[in-house]
């Protein structure tokens, strides 16, 4: 956001650490190497905010240079098909994107005045059902609808389905809340309900997502919070009409924690609404996971330092595993299967690491520096030996993976059979079973996704 004057983020950062003071690192697991188990698939240029996947199209902000739409069919070869500057001229920062139901959602954080309509843009919206000729069919203009000007300085958002209505929730510079519209036509939102900051919170309005029912926003110097949104129609329905403010009605506060977090960048929350996990860059990169089950108390419940003075911001959360845009550290995985001792499994070294999207099985990280990067597990197992023993009837497997020293390491499995073994001195995986005829053929998989198969061969 071009501006002399430090934003109310910008405060809460300089303020948070100011108060923090000297801190001593903490003491922290060594990594193998700055980039494992991740490998680097391909990348375009130019710096980029944000990345949203919709099929085979991915949607890259990239600030003040508009948004890419990029054709990933070869995702060794990814091609930009389109390149869009909003605005009418006017400056725009582009931070933050989403795409639902054939329509873009372009977050603008930029608080300069449109020279061609005189008014503060907010939102974009556009028609992407042809992604090469994306058409734009709404903007939130400040003035130009009510409570549209909620949503002139958009820092995050994300659209998600309430009980079978779309709604856009737009993490608001100007109101330091999350504003949430109606998007049943997305060429004409309507304001719905605002997410408030709890009375008893301080800090900025950061991020927010939203699973179910519920919606989960982090506060920068503030905490984290959780809102109901199960009579969110009925509330938008009354607030409709609203001619006040005093007649406005508000989605009620589900649960607030703040306990340690200094200042919470990014927060996500696996399909189940079991595991909520909060990026935290007060001092030293943390990710802490919470319980949340219950919805209304957000239990802590472990924590994973880095040990380094990055800034670890989005988050994102796929099965056990969180994928957290870490900065000048690049993009971090970690395992939360075990919610009291989350444990890095994978990095892949960038730096400047913004937001991350998942596209297959590969992952799309939007870096400010380096560009859009598309990041592929680099897990390769090969069978050593495959071998049946027609004297002692004994199959004898034996493999390598190039995951075995990450941490944890891989887990080798041969199909049907049973679990390997790993031996560090001889640096690869067995298993041995009692076979009464000789199997013509074995298939060897990996925890991180690797798999081949290999034919047996008899012995005496």
């Amino acid at each position: 956001m071009p501006s002399s004057v430090l934003s109310p983020r910008a405060v809460a950062l300089a303020l948070g650490l100011a108060a923090l003071g000297t801190v001593a690192v903490p003491a922290h697991t060594a990594e193998p190497a700055p980039t494992f188990n991740l490998e680097l698939v391909s990348s375009l240029a130019g710096g980029a905010t944000a990345v949203a996947v919709d099929g085979v199209h991915a949607y890259v902000t990239r600030g003040a240079a508009g948004f890419d739409v990029v054709d990933r069919t070869n995702p060794a070869a990814p091609t930009v098909v389109a390149h869009v500057l909003p605005g009418d001229g006017a400056a725009v920062y582009l931070r933050d994107c989403a795409v639902h139901d054939g329509h873009l959602w372009v977050a603008n954080w930029d608080d300069v005045e449109n020279g061609a309509t005189g008014r503060f843009t907010g939102v974009y919206v556009y028609d992407v059902a042809n992604p090469a000729a994306p058409v734009e069919v709404a903007r939130l203009d400040w003035g130009t609808h009510a409570f549209y000007h909620l949503a002139a300085m958009v820092y995050d958002l994300a659209v998600a389905d309430v009980g079978g209505t779309p709604y856009a929730f737009f993490v608001s510079e100007i109101s330091n809340a999350v504003e949430v519209f109606d998007v049943t036509d997305p060429g004409a939102p309507v304001y719905a309900a605002t997410l408030e900051r709890p009375l008893s919170m301080l800090g900025v309005c950061e991020d927010v997502t939203v699973v179910g029912d519920t919606a989960y926003v982090a506060w920068l110097q503030g905490g984290v919070s959780s809102y109901d949104l199960s009579d969110l129609a009925a509330i938008a329905a009354n607030n409709a009409v609203a001619t006040d403010w005093g007649d406005l009605q508000y989605p009620a506060l589900r649960m607030q924690h703040k306990g340690a977090i200094g200042n919470a960048r990014g927060v996500a929350v696996d399909a189940s609404g079991v595991t909520m996990v909060v990026t935290d860059d007060y001092g030293t990169g943390k990710l802490r996971v919470f319980d949340v089950v219950g919805v209304t108390t957000a239990t802590p419940v472990g924590t994973f330092d880095a040990g380094t003075a990055a800034d670890p911001l989005d988050v994102r959360i796929d099965g056990d595993r969180a994928f957290a845009s870490w900065g000048a550290d690049g993009l971090r995985v970690i395992d939360v299967s075990n919610p009291a001792a989350p444990t890095q499994v994978a990095r892949y070294d960038t730096s400047n690491a913004k937001r991350c999207a998942f596209a297959g099985s590969h992952v799309l990280l939007a870096d400010g520096s380096e560009g859009t990067l598309t990041l592929g597990f680099r897990d390769r197992v090969e069978v050593v030996t495959a071998t049946w023993s027609k004297k002692a009837k004994r199959l004898t497997v034996q493999a390598t993976s190039t995951a075995s020293d990450v941490l944890p390491p891989a887990v080798l499995t041969v199909v049907g059979r049973g679990t390997m073994t790993w031996s560090s001195t001889a640096q690869r995986y067995t298993f041995t079973q009692t076979v009464s005829t000789m199997p013509s053929s074995v298939t060897v998989t990996s925890t991180w996704g690797g798999s081949t198969t290999a034919t047996v061969s008899q012995i005496k």
